[in-house]
């Protein structure tokens, strides 16, 4: 038998970055099929039904004027939503389970959207700015709140979940971290509207 001539040094490091090229092409591939997996898995049905309520809860938002009314009217749209996610993926629950699941998740919605109430107070005392401010404070958390919530329960029906199954201390800790992330960004367009 011959003797297998040894590869020399040159050679052994063309063959390791040539591996390493086809190693960075089949993470690219999978990661490109990830994310259309991942944009093929959003059901634009679900996504229409999010955006319908969200939109209706920036409506209600402008009842923030009368305090009840409006926590009444926005919680009301979020159950409704929740329903209709629920209907999508064929589950069915109580009323009384639908509310009492969200505001666990939300602290009982008048608590994240009216705690801003002073602020708002303070800044309707500002001639001209303060108004439309406090005009647009409502009904903007109002939309941030129903957008948050249906996206933490779109992905938990997604994954085969039940209402009864949800991880509500992590819901609500996404909840708020979603809020959270909504504030900074309505506080950056701020910014970046007055420079």
């Amino acid at each position: 038998m011959p003797e297998q001539a040894k590869p020399s040094y040159g050679e052994k490091v063309r063959q390791l970055n040539e591996l390493k090229l086809q190693t960075a092409q089949a993470e690219r591939a999978v990661k490109d099929e990830l994310k259309m997996r991942k944009a093929a898995g959003v059901d634009p049905t679900c996504e229409g039904i999010i955006n319908t309520y969200t939109a209706l809860a920036g409506a209600a938002g402008l009842l923030m004027g009368i305090p009840a009314v409006g926590a009444a009217a926005i919680t009301g749209i979020q159950i409704r939503m929740l329903d209709q996610l629920a209907e999508r993926f064929g589950q069915n629950y109580t009323k009384n389970e639908a509310r009492n699941t969200l505001y666990a998740i939300t602290g009982g919605i008048i608590t994240p959207i009216f705690a801003g109430a002073p602020v708002t107070a303070v800044a309707l005392a500002i001639p001209v700015i303060g108004p439309l401010a406090g005009l647009l404070a409502g009904p903007a958390l109002a939309a941030a709140s129903t957008r948050i919530v249906g996206g933490l329960f779109l992905e938990h029906f997604q994954k085969g979940g039940q209402l009864s199954e949800l991880d509500v201390a992590k819901a609500k800790k996404d909840f708020r971290a979603g809020l959270k992330m909504e504030a900074e960004k309505h506080a950056a367009a701020e910014n970046h509207a007055t420079t």
